[in-house]
């Protein structure tokens, strides 16, 4: 937890701190079963599968792509552009030359895999896509959708691929349905519910034929096992559970003691893969009831696990923006199941030093006392049984909590930390909010959103209005704090300069064509750095609204933020890849990769010696010099920005 640095944080702690709060510092150097690691995407991997002839695997991501890669060497062949929104699924087509997906952006597209054309949209529906699958026949396509907003129904819909016409279409309120399959001979489809029922449904009339019972809570996944002698399903009640379908009974309960987000049947039937929160891969045997090994690398949470056809390998996509190929039938060589990392999503500290707030995958947001250690209160929103967390910060000052994330579609939250009541659910707006942060009055928040507006809200008096002008989604904002100046930049390239207060344009900023991915004030606010998604730091001179620097680089761009003394300036990259550059010559000084920091922000502390991110600190030796160094200490105990404050992860 944060503690003043002068105390003794462990010992004030040991007795109340949550048991999610674990990130031993020897396990900095995790463990690795992976056979290979495909990296690229920038954001979380939300979904990977093999092609049927398991050469090549797809994989789609929150950054809004589509990303084809040869196995045998791990080339990416193609990167596939299309959808505006992160992408939750994607399928192969039985004969392996067609990709289908589906997104956050109420969009199913179908791929050519030869050369990334994007031969059809199917039409007609109006919700975001959780869950896209190809029936083994090659002759129906069906998906599954994000809560209606206003009518609490979840909807399935199947295509008849030759007729390209929707068959049929199945609504319930069933809440939010994570998941769907065919059955391996294409006559059914079954689907699990936020109600905690798994239903199969006949292809042919759309009559449900069987309804499972059993789980406590939201069904994450559910699946027919190839010889159809069982469907299997996961849940957030953290079980998988075995069921003869026909007989409507649960003949087994595999306990995995962790929220389980998805799972496969590999093609013999014979076992389970189960994906956690907890980072890990569990492979179950289903005949034996029992965990035969886990498969440990991930470094984050995983949201995709598939057996390859053959049954030799294994796939799984992370929230470390990494793909991952996996021996399927040897185990590790050791196992350790007491000292994975938690489900801890994100954790800060108020602006005064008296409040910690912490948010967990399962859902909860908690507030702690910074003094004693105890927690002061809980929230949650109702139905949130996941969240991972994008945006994360109190008001400036301190009476307010902003949260945005995603949990079975885009939400947010703004909390009021003296009593937890939700004081606005983002969710219910037609609109998305992609990113948001507060002004320095703590009373007005900047809202980034799907439909290209910005949007100024008053939390006083609710009013709110919006600066129009940008031709797509918003993906970044950011705001300067004296004098206060706001950047916006959008999928484009552009990025605008708006005074917050009066709603006029100060410049609009060319950048290349494509996504802008940072933008970060230098502390007066005259220069602006702005990453995009070609690979390059450009940093603008806000007065003038001209590019006085360029650096470029190789990798994908996670994070940037300026020295103190302005001469320097420091990136994260997708390949855990930590650069620090000379401004005035646009040279890079030094490049070294560090575990897990690619997914990481990290800033300068105040006296520019150190680098600050998530879970530890970076001293800097030499900076001035071409020879610098970078040492890692303290893993484990990282610095807050200012450096007067400490947190401490432990057991």
């Amino acid at each position: 937890m944060f503690a003043a640095q002068e105390n003794t944080v462990a010992a004030l702690f040991n007795d109340s701190i949550p048991c999610w709060i674990l990130i031993k510092p020897e396990r900095q150097a995790l463990e690795d079963d992976s056979r290979q690691v495909f990296e690229g995407h920038q954001d979380s991997v939300t979904s990977s599968v093999f092609s049927p002839d398991a050469s090549l695997i797809a994989s789609v991501s929150e950054d809004c792509t589509i990303r084809i890669w040869r196995v045998s060497d791990g080339k990416c062949l193609h990167k596939l552009i299309g959808h505006k929104d992160a992408i939750f699924s994607v399928a192969f087509f039985p004969k392996g030359d067609i990709l289908v997906s589906g997104c956050q952006d109420k969009s199913v597209r179908l791929w050519s895999v030869e050369d990334g054309r994007c031969l059809r949209r199917l039409r007609g529906h109006n919700s975001a896509v959780n869950q896209v699958v190809a029936s083994p026949d090659g002759q129906f396509v069906t998906f599954c959708s994000s809560l209606d907003k206003g009518d609490g129904s979840g909807k399935i819909w199947i295509w008849s691929i030759p007729e390209r016409e929707c068959l049929h279409e199945w609504q319930g309120h069933w809440g939010t349905v994570h998941s769907v399959d065919f059955s391996s001979d294409s006559e059914l489809v079954t689907f699990g519910t936020a109600d905690g029922l798994i239903y199969v449904w006949r292809v042919k009339d759309g009559v449900c034929i069987y309804t499972l019972e059993g789980h406590e809570e939201p069904v994450h996944s559910a699946v027919f096992a190839p010889d159809l002698s069982y469907l299997a399903s996961s849940s957030a009640d953290g079980t998988v559970r075995i069921w003869n379908f026909a007989e409507e009974q649960c003949q087994q309960v595999f306990d995995c003691q962790t929220w389980t987000t998805t799972i496969s049947v590999s093609p013999d039937s014979k076992q389970i893969s189960a994906a956690s929160s907890d980072n890990v891969i569990q492979i179950w045997n289903v005949e034996q009831t029992r965990c035969e090994y886990e498969l440990i690398g991930h470094t984050s949470y995983v949201n995709s696990t598939v057996f390859s056809p053959d049954a030799k390998l294994l796939v799984s996509g992370s929230h470390d923006f990494t793909v991952r190929v996996w021996p399927a039938n040897a185990p590790p060589k050791k196992q350790k199941l007491d000292d994975k990392p938690r489900g801890l999503g994100a954790i800060i500290v108020s602006p005064d030093h008296s409040i910690i707030a912490s948010a967990e995958l399962a859902g909860s947001i908690k507030l702690w006392d910074f003094r004693g250690g105890g927690m002061i209160r809980e929230m949650r929103a109702a139905g949130c049984d996941f969240l991972h967390v994008d945006e994360f910060q109190f008001s400036p000052d301190g009476k307010r909590l902003l949260v945005l994330g995603y949990s079975s579609g885009s939400v947010g939250w703004l909390w009021s930390v003296d009593d937890g009541e939700c004081i606005h659910d983002f969710t219910e707006h037609e609109w998305t909010a992609n990113h948001a942060t507060f002004l320095r009055d703590s009373k007005t928040v900047i809202i980034g959103c799907d439909d290209y507006v910005i949007r100024r809200w008053n939390i006083e008096d609710g009013f709110m209005d919006e600066l129009i002008g940008h031709e797509s989604a918003i993906s970044v904002v950011s705001v300067s704090k004296n004098p206060e100046m706001l950047a916006c930049g959008d999928y484009g390239g552009i990025v605008r300069l708006w005074d917050p207060l009066d709603g006029t344009v100060l410049h609009k900023l060319h950048g290349p064509e494509g996504e802008t991915t940072t933008a970060v004030f230098y502390q007066g606010g005259e220069l602006l750095a702005i990453s995009y998604s070609d690979n390059t730091i450009r940093i603008w001179n806000t007065k003038t609204g001209i590019c006085a620097k360029m650096l470029t680089s190789t990798e994908d761009i996670g994070s940037v933020s300026f020295a103190p003394d302005l001469a320097f300036l420091v990136s994260t990259h997708s390949d855990d890849t930590v650069r620090i550059w000379r401004i005035e010559d646009e040279t890079c000084l030094h490049a070294q990769k560090f575990p897990r920091i690619g997914s990481c922000d990290i800033e300068f502390n105040g006296s520019g010696s150190q680098l600050v991110f998530d879970a530890g600190q970076l001293l800097i030796k030499g900076l001035s010099a071409a020879d610098s160094t970078i040492e890692l200490v303290n893993t484990g105990l990282a610095l807050s920005k200012d450096s007067s404050a400490s947190i401490l992860l432990v057991d």
